[in-house]
């Protein structure tokens, strides 16, 4: 996650959930199942984040790195990025409108093209085109 990102967008947030407990970090002990996940595009730490979703069965794995949501999906797993956990978020009524907290995402410096496929699929599915 934002573990090698501090000052980045969300790593305030994590500390405070780590410090309250509501999210705890996990070292995967099975090594073997993180050399098989890792690849040229894969790193070492994204491997892990697949491999704890496999060995605990996760009923859902968040990943915004195609990458790693190819081979998540490959290995079985569900997966939602950031865009999917906001238009839920829009859906299920806990944020009033879907554009400006995607504008504000961008501008924090998360790639988002606003004339992109994501973008536009994002405000349809949030009920905002």
């Amino acid at each position: 996650m934002v573990t090698q990102g501090t000052g980045r967008a969300g790593s305030l947030e994590l500390q405070q959930a780590l410090q309250e407990k509501w999210i705890t970090v996990e070292e995967v002990a099975d090594r073997a199942l993180i050399d098989r996940l890792t690849a040229p595009n894969i790193s070492k730490t994204d491997a892990a984040v697949i491999a704890a979703g496999l060995v605990h069965h996760a009923t859902l794995l968040l990943a915004d790195d195609s990458a790693v949501r190819t081979l998540a999906m490959r290995e079985g797993l569900t997966v939602m990025g950031t865009i999917g956990i906001l238009v839920h978020a829009r859906l299920e009524g806990i944020i009033d409108r879907l554009l400006p907290v995607l504008d504000q995402l961008r501008a924090s410096g998360f790639y988002l093209d606003p004339t992109g496929q994501v973008y536009q699929d994002a405000l349809r599915r949030g009920q905002e085109r």
